[in-house]
């Protein structure tokens, strides 16, 4: 198991908040929660 983690800068993060505000106006709750998990999953996999 890897000891490194992902960290995301602060205009990482204002970009992920923006995608699930988007996405929440757009498709609702459901999707915008997809969206962001599917992106986590995404960044826990460049360290496996």
């Amino acid at each position: 198991m890897s000891s490194r983690s992902v960290q995301l800068r602060p205009r990482a993060l204002s970009d992920l908040e923006s995608i699930y505000k988007y996405s929440l106006e757009q498709w609702g709750l459901a999707r915008a929660e997809s969206y962001l998990t599917q992106i986590h999953k995404a960044f826990e996999a460049l360290y496996k």
